[in-house]
């Protein structure tokens, strides 16, 4: 029983030791837009940045089976797997480029890059001989062979209706691919330009993303190294790596620093460290992400000066962000609004703005001046990320950027920072759409929103904020039971904006499952108008969730006002 192998490798130097075979016992390919979006982000950072050389993006744990003289791999399928989209929409990109151009020696180039990633990366099946890099297991493999690692000209077509689950996953993951590297080539001018980028691109994947692979010959250890590798024990954070380094950097100030150290950790309370830290950072400087804030921060505090300056700012603004993160547990602003407006925030899950926030701290804005952004942050929460979809870890960056536009007194008043907001917000067409049609499940961003709207005219009748008496009423119910409708359709309707309203607690219980009939009788009786309002309608089918969807549209527009 031995490791054989355990460092730190580029995706190339991963890959030149293939093929890798998939277990059948694990599950399908399973990462979707999140992750793509992560790992994309993750790479154009790492592009982009001068500073950076490498990232990492995760373990790859492999058990060589010397009987079979094969390599399965234990931990790091999806990663994998994801690598090998990515390297065929690079070259489904150079071919296409291929096509375009005149220029024998840029197609002789070109052709030596596909033939780099056919024979390297991907692997070249042939009736003789199969050089394929990763075999997948039973449920995902066929079609990962004809739609991915097949020859470009070769690629099979497909109705994405007519695939399983973790098959559309893989096809929406190539499209995701596709069109990420169009928009890094689309606004160039010439081809030399758009070959130029991709390969420098396709370089950096393939030599700078590093995985940490571990190679063993037994198959027990290769899981008691998976297990170890992704325990829920405490591991060494990026926090714990700071306090060492302040510390370490202290000198005579070692009692002072520990003392403020600890002075953070206790504002924070049940906050995470790290993500305050990373906020403070993104804050005042260019963005980074957690992998590479150690370093980062490690090359500019390095001195005992530094390393006290560091340590007492995170000390004053730690009380900050644990009100921003956990705004019913503690409160900051003396405004009250802002507190509420916080809380409210709070309800639809979002923090990617906390460095927004920290700056204007940090700028002494006044307190009137940061309710305002904040109210403008909040319409784009909305607009974007609730009703359009758009995943919050994109707008990481630019929150960021703006914070430290704020820092840096780019943004030196509060109308042009709300203008810089404004300027991310979707337009009133794309938000109008997209509320027609949109769906949602967390309770606290349905809650939040019916209030809005329910209280929007109201000036007298306010709905009250206690989720105790106030609760969410399905009007076209959970259980079909005897409402005549088609499974089909009860799924896909049964979450829309539109069927949903706010019911006080003593009606909610009684109107459970009722027919419709049955439910406006309760209706009738609520205190809240657009509750009440419902008591009025015939009949409540899928053309009534559909009308009363698109009437709320257009108040969202006069609430969440670009």
């Amino acid at each position: 029983m031995a490791i054989i192998d355990s460092n730190f490798k580029s995706i190339k130097e991963f890959l030149a030791s293939a093929p890798y075979f998939i277990p059948e016992y694990q599950r399908g390919y399973s990462w979707e837009k999140e992750q793509l979006e992560d790992l994309w982000l993750d790479f154009i950072h790492l592009y982009e940045d001068d500073i950076l050389e490498k990232h990492f993006l995760g373990q790859i744990v492999v058990h060589h089976d010397s009987s079979k003289g094969e390599k399965f791999i234990i931990d790091g399928q999806q990663r994998t797997s994801t690598s090998i989209i990515l390297l065929d929409a690079f070259r489904i990109k150079f071919s296409q480029l291929y096509d375009e151009l005149n220029e024998e020696d840029l197609n002789y180039n070109i052709d030596d890059i596909i033939e780099e990633i056919n024979y390297e990366y991907i692997g070249k099946k042939t009736s003789r001989e199969d050089k394929t890099k990763l075999f997948l297991g039973e449920a995902d493999k066929k079609f990962f062979e004809e739609y991915i690692q097949s020859q470009v000209n070769n690629k099979i077509n497909v109705s994405k209706s007519k695939l399983s689950r973790s098959e559309k996953r893989i096809y929406d993951a190539s499209k995701y691919f596709l069109q990420k590297l169009e928009e890094q080539i689309s606004n160039l001018k010439s081809n030399l330009e758009k070959y130029t980028q991709l390969e420098k691109l396709y370089k950096c994947y393939t030599n700078s993303m590093q995985i940490m692979y571990v190679e063993t010959n037994n198959l027990n250890e290769a899981f008691i190294i998976f297990e170890t590798l992704n325990a829920r024990g405490k591991s060494l954070e990026t926090s714990d790596l700071l306090k060492n380094h302040i510390f370490r950097m202290s000198g005579n100030q070692i009692n002072e620093n520990k003392n403020e150290w600890n002075r953070m950790i206790d504002h924070l309370g049940s906050s995470d460290a790290t993500k305050f830290i990373r906020s403070y950072w993104n804050s005042k400087y260019k963005f980074v992400r957690t992998v590479q804030l150690y370093k980062m921060i490690r090359s500019k505090v390095n001195s005992k000066e530094e390393a006290y300056k560091l340590v007492t700012e995170l000390s004053k603004y730690a009380s900050l962000y644990s009100a921003l993160d956990k705004p019913t547990e503690s409160t900051y602003f003396k405004n009250s609004k802002i507190n509420e407006k916080l809380g409210e925030i709070h309800d639809l899950n979002a923090k990617t703005f906390f460095p927004i926030m920290i700056a204007m701290e940090l700028k002494n804005t006044r307190e009137d001046d940061v309710l305002r952004v904040l109210s403008a942050i909040e319409i784009l929460i909305v607009r974007n990320f609730v009703v359009a979809g758009k995943t919050a870890n994109s707008y990481e960056i630019t929150f960021s950027k703006i914070a430290k536009s704020i820092y840096d007194k780019e943004l030196s008043s509060v109308q042009e920072i709300i203008k810089e907001i404004r300027e991310n917000m979707i337009s009133d067409d794309e938000f109008e759409n997209s509320f027609k049609t949109f769906s949602i499940k967390q309770k606290p961003a349905i809650r939040y929103m019916y209030r809005k709207i329910a209280n929007h005219n109201e000036k007298e009748i306010q709905v009250i904020t206690d989720n105790n008496k106030v609760h969410i009423e399905h009007i076209m119910p959970e259980k079909i039971g005897g409402w005549g409708i088609a499974k089909e359709e009860h799924a896909e309707y049964l979450t829309r904006f539109g069927n949903l309203t706010l019911l006080g607690d003593e009606y909610n219980r009684s109107a459970s499952n009722s027919s419709f009939e049955k439910k406006k009788e309760i209706y009738r009786d609520s205190k809240i108008e657009i509750t009440r309002k419902l008591s009025d309608l015939n009949k409540w089918d899928i053309k009534s969730i559909e009308d009363r969807q698109s009437e709320l549209a257009k108040v969202a527009l006069n609430i969440w006002k670009k």
